[in-house]
């Protein structure tokens, strides 16, 4: 853990014009200076840069922070990855909480030690692969055969491992060191008991592809044999610098062409990578040899919110591209997305691009899958959805794909969609999959929409409750329910209010009857108590959707028991209280509420003032939470900006409410 403290120093001794300078040409404006802005595409620069501040912000996209700010967000660094790196510029070292480390102070010098010497032994290799290049004609030749130019190849770095067992000895100043097998350059099978010595490079007769680091450092090696032969692509093994789960193949070189195309394009293999670079598709990466993973997502994301995934039309092509689709769903938002580029079987992009021409290509990343059009018919297409039974599965094998999905927006679409494939109503859907909760403790959209009287239910219309326990006239038998009537009613499959003379809303919850009371006219409490309290008494342990219901109802109680008269503002002032005890489940009283809220007609003033008091209280914290967190990663900074947008649009909805009631 890096003290505080250390980033505050840090800070003040950067020059944060310098930093951004250094990516983005910046003119004098004034006291600021002022350029294009590197986060969005833009002709006329609303980019600005105060040295007296130590801050950058930009009017047009809102991209905004300090100088650790911009390095995180433009060149991907993680937190502790960019202060090394500002560091490195002053002239300080980073210190490192040694307490919370599993490592002793000797332990993480000789690590930092090991990691310098692995990376010298990289850069040496690279200068000896691109030597060998340069004289071999057999490599040459076929670089060329591929379509390959010499810039290119010198752009990427590309080298060639020479057919000799210790070619690397030529340049190692030690080979025989322990750091050369440890750089996975050099395999030892020597043979301590026969004394004999068996090392040698793992690289022979092979393509060589650099592979680097978020700072540009070579980490690992790919090499691709250039005749016949197995495997086909060979990687640096796992060492302290090489993580080929973790990395992508030209993302360093690419960073800069994903910010400008506005989207990442991801391929099957290096060649890929180098090939479309020179045919003018620079935003290429690839996976090393692994499938997409959870972390090769988070890392594109953090350089756009458009990642393109292209793989072959084949069997394997789509098995790959539904591992890349799983790997995604837990991380697209509602802002960022995913696609799915399907060429012809006998079409990789490079292949595609020198027949069909560029435009083409441009043409079939637009018009590339979108993940939800492509979840939605992978999963109809394994399942004869014309039966009962085929349609369940596939809703079966759907569940765990919905859950993951984190987007409430694209989670909602993607429901809609598998609701229609189903052939059945999308709040059904949505409860029979769980994928509605609104919190931990599981209350559901589906419960909402019985609540607001949606879907398959008789419509509320935003009508007030009669306080005497009669139903408004929606359509169905509108009766006065007695105290008697409250104590003998039966729960039934459905939820519904059942009485022995007959069904009242035979859809609709009791705790929806009770909400629409409660929510609309809380000062009425007292008269509706013993109905409550009785119903109370017999539901007995609550179940998730009548959960939030029986917390309004201790807490009104708590209120009547000090003597105050239950309002909206005394409601929202004991919730949040709770809230700051960290009392149970307070949290799923205030989500209810809000929810509940919203569900009635603006002229229902009450229970939407309850809602957005309680809204605003909360998003405050997160937005106080969110602005701790800010500078840590491009990740958080955006939910900073999302906390802060939806603040200020909640006040905004306060502010025309009638502005004589007092905030709790």
């Amino acid at each position: 853990m890096i003290p505080n403290q250390f980033v505050q120093d840090l800070l003040a001794r950067t020059d944060v014009v310098e930093v951004v300078g250094a990516h983005v040409q910046l003119r004098k404006a004034g006291a600021n200076l002022q350029g294009l802005c590197p986060f969005h595409n833009e002709k006329s620069p609303s980019f600005s840069v105060s040295p007296s501040k130590q801050f950058y912000h930009c009017f047009g996209c809102g991209a905004h922070g300090t100088a650790l700010g911009f390095m995180m967000e433009y060149s991907g660094y993680a937190f502790p990855e960019a202060v090394e790196e500002l560091a490195r510029r002053v002239g300080l070292t980073v210190p490192k909480d040694t307490q919370s480390s599993k490592f002793t102070p000797a332990q993480a010098i000789e690590m930092a030690d090991l990691r310098t010497q692995l990376l010298q032994h990289h850069l040496e290799a690279a200068k000896y692969y691109k030597a060998q290049l340069k004289q071999d004609l057999h490599a040459i030749d076929y670089l060329k055969r591929r379509g390959l130019s010499g810039e290119i190849a010198a752009k990427f770095g590309l080298g060639y491992a020479p057919d000799e067992w210790q070619g690397l000895a030529s340049v190692a100043k030690n080979y025989s060191a322990p750091s050369w097998v440890e750089s996975g350059l050099v395999i030892d099978k020597s043979d301590d008991e026969a004394r004999s010595s068996k090392r040698y490079d793992r690289f022979r007769d092979r393509i060589m592809f650099p592979i680097r680091g978020v700072k540009g450092e070579i980490i690992g090696f790919g090499g691709r044999i250039i005749d016949q032969g197995e495997p086909k692509y060979l990687n640096s093994p796992e060492t302290p610098l090489f993580n080929k789960g973790n990395e992508l193949y030209g993302l360093f070189e690419a960073r800069v062409a994903i910010r400008a195309a506005g989207y990442a394009l991801v391929t099957e293999g290096y060649m890929d990578v180098v090939a479309l670079a020179q045919l003018g598709f620079e935003q290429c990466v690839a996976t090393l040899g692994t499938a997409v993973g959870a972390a090769h997502v988070s890392k594109l994301y953090k350089y756009t919110d458009h990642i393109v995934f292209s793989f072959d039309g084949d069997k394997a092509g789509r098995k790959a591209a539904w591992r890349a689709l799983e790997a995604s769903l837990p991380l697209v938002t509602d802002t960022r997305r995913a696609s799915f580029l399907f060429l012809p079987a006998e079409h990789d992009p490079d292949s595609f691009i020198r027949t069909e021409g560029t435009q083409a290509f441009e043409q079939a990343v637009r018009t590339a899958v979108p993940l939800s059009v492509f979840l939605v018919k992978e999963l109809a297409s394994r399942h004869d959805i014309t039966s009962a039974e085929g349609r369940s599965a596939m809703l079966a094998d759907a569940k765990p794909m919905l859950q993951a999905v984190q987007a409430p927006v694209l989670r909602a679409q993607l429901t809609k969609s598998f609701a229609h494939a189903s052939q059945l109503p999308a709040a059904e859907v949505e409860y029979l999959l769980g994928v509605g909760r609104l919190s931990a403790n599981g209350f559901s959209k589906s419960s909402k929409l019985l609540l607001l009287g949606q879907g398959n239910a008789p419509a509320f219309e935003g009508k007030k409750m009669q306080l005497d326990g009669s139903a408004p006239k929606t359509g169905f038998t509108s009766k006065r329910l007695s105290g008697d009537d409250w104590k003998t009613v039966q729960r039934d499959k459905k939820s519904g209010i059942t009485r022995s003379s007959g069904t009242l809303a035979p859809q609709a919850s009791r705790a929806a009857l009770l909400a629409q009371t409660l929510l609309q006219a809380p000062q009425q409490y007292a008269a509706t108590q013993p109905y409550l309290s009785a119903w109370r008494a017999e539901l007995g342990s609550p179940r998730n959707d009548d959960l939030g219901l029986v917390l309004l109802l201790d807490g009104l109680q708590s209120i009547a028991a000090q003597g105050t008269q239950p309002q909206p503002a005394s409601i929202a002032a004991w919730v949040l209280s709770q809230n700051e005890q960290g009392t149970a489940q307070s949290s799923v009283l205030a989500d209810w509420l809000i929810q509940s809220g919203e569900a009635l007609e603006p002229a229902a003033g009450d229970a939407q003032r309850l809602a957005l008091l309680l809204r605003e209280a909360q998003q405050k914290t997160a937005e106080q939470q969110a602005i701790s967190l800010a500078g840590r990663s491009a990740d958080a900074m955006q939910v900073y900006k999302q906390a802060a947008t939806a603040l200020k649009i909640t006040q905004q909805q306060l502010a025309q409410l009638n502005p004589s009631k007092d905030k709790p």
